[in-house]
């Protein structure tokens, strides 16, 4: 009889814990029903999770007073907003306008010289209208946010610097055009200048066009200057 008494406790017990314990429900949503799933709370998925579309709002970032929505980047993936990314232009990636050696075979002289270090381009020219020309890769339809560049100011030609971001189209023969501009502050001691300047969210059409930074004096010819290179943040979607 106390044998009897004890499985029924020990049923009843087990019964009640069980009932505690959360069961794994079957959800099946009807595609041709009229009225939408609603889920509150957390919802655990194991398995694969097949949509043909998918929209989310209020994504949890960390922290509970941050949400963004998910977007698709142009690789694919699914991010939460958009991702930031640098791309740098180191000196060696610079080079002038103007081929060196057939100036100064034309010209006798041979004045215009651009030096290459790890750290720093040197450019050493009295020729008028020089440019110095890196090439610039970004994600398709990502967006420019800033432009940081980190240059020597030297007594011999306090002049600013002219920057140009400048776009070619892929379809054309010509069409050459200049997207975003910036001018650096002026300095007449040996210093070092960190300039950088916000850009309106410029969209990257690499399917279209390529792109190019241009940086020339303000004076138009300059007999010597130092750089150390380039940043630009983007924003990938």
């Amino acid at each position: 009889m106390k044998n009897i008494w004890f499985i029924f406790g020990f049923c009843l017990l087990s019964a009640q814990i069980f009932a505690q314990i959360p069961q794994p429900k079957s959800v099946t949503i009807d595609p041709n029903g009229t009225h939408i799933q609603d889920v509150q709370g957390n919802l655990k998925v194991q398995g694969i999770t097949e949509s043909h579309t998918v929209r989310a709002s209020g994504l949890a970032t960390g922290n509970p007073f941050i949400a963004r929505p998910i977007y698709a980047n142009g690789e694919g993936y699914l991010v939460t907003g958009y991702k930031v990314g640098y791309f740098s232009i180191p000196p060696v990636a610079f080079r002038l306008d103007w081929d060196v050696q057939s100036e100064g075979q034309a010209s006798g002289l041979g004045i215009d010289i651009v030096s290459y270090d790890a750290d720093r381009i040197t450019s050493i020219s009295t020729s008028s209208n020089k440019t110095l020309l890196a090439p610039l890769y970004f994600p398709h339809r990502s967006k420019l946010a800033s432009i940081k560049i980190t240059f020597y100011s030297y007594p011999i030609e306090p002049n600013s610097l002219i920057g140009d971001i400048v776009q070619a189209p892929l379809n054309e023969g010509s069409g050459l055009s200049t997207i975003f501009s910036f001018t650096t502050p002026t300095s007449s001691n040996s210093s070092l200048i960190v300039a950088e300047f916000p850009i309106n969210l410029l969209e990257i059409d690499n399917q279209n066009y390529v792109y190019s930074l241009k940086l020339r004096n303000s004076a138009n010819t300059w007999t010597f200057l130092s750089i150390r290179g380039v940043s630009i943040e983007y924003r990938d979607f």
